[in-house]
């Protein structure tokens, strides 16, 4: 699926409708499902280990930075 095209501009606007929708705190697994399907659809599949595993670090290096904030927070205190 090119950008330019049609069916970008459908599974654009049915992104924006779900995630709009879809509670705050859950906003995160739309984005993650969308950018996993748009990838396959625009095939690269075979990229889809390499996603999935850099999407997986940055989480948890992510709770991880959350982690240290929280525990700077607490010591300032």
């Amino acid at each position: 699926m090119a950008i330019t095209s049609s069916k970008f501009l459908v599974f654009l606007a049915v992104c924006f409708a779900v995630f709009f929708l879809c509670p705050v705190r859950r906003r995160w697994i739309i984005l993650l499902i969308s950018s996993i399907f748009f990838y396959i659809t625009a095939g690269a599949w075979q990229f889809l280990p390499f996603i999935l595993l850099t999407s997986a670090v940055v989480w948890n290096c992510a709770k991880r930075i959350g982690q240290l904030y929280e525990e700077q927070e607490l010591r300032l205190k």
